[in-house]
């Protein structure tokens, strides 16, 4: 947290985490576009289980105002125990998880009837990973 890097900086060395770490619950502002929230604690518990996204395959599909964003998700994406998949989903593909917006529909609008291809949107998939449990039952593209 920003507490604890000050805190580092002003003791000219690392100090002890525990003080720092967040716990209860976060929340987008009221009226922001994206709404997502997400309890620090409850997700602490869950990642002590395994990573999120353990065992899935991401194809990142953004648009192309996005694109820069590309090695951030990537990171994100990994550091949660997904990988990523350089090629685009093809029709005999295995199971890949797109994340994308509305705004690259022209990507992936084709892989909205394959059975193995899950497209969702790259705003839940961070409230995922701040929840670090991957709901595919809401945030999808359609």
């Amino acid at each position: 947290t920003e507490g604890w890097m000050l805190a580092c900086e002003t003791a000219k060395q690392f100090v002890a985490v525990q003080p720092y770490i967040l716990s209860g619950t976060f929340s987008s502002p009221a009226g922001s576009k994206a709404s997502w929230s997400f309890d620090a604690t409850e997700s602490r518990a869950r990642r002590l289980v395994g990573p999120c996204l353990a065992g899935r395959s991401f194809y990142i599909a953004l648009s192309s105002t996005d694109t820069a964003l590309e090695p951030e998700f990537a990171a994100v994406i990994k550091a949660s125990g997904g990988t990523i998949q350089r090629a685009k989903p093809s029709a005999s593909g295995g199971a890949v998880i797109v994340v994308s917006s509305e705004d690259a529909r022209g990507q992936w609008g084709r892989w909205l009837n394959w059975d193995h291809v899950t497209l969702l949107r790259q705003d839940h998939l961070l409230t995922c990973i701040m929840r670090q449990q991957l709901d595919l039952t809401d945030g999808l593209l359609s």
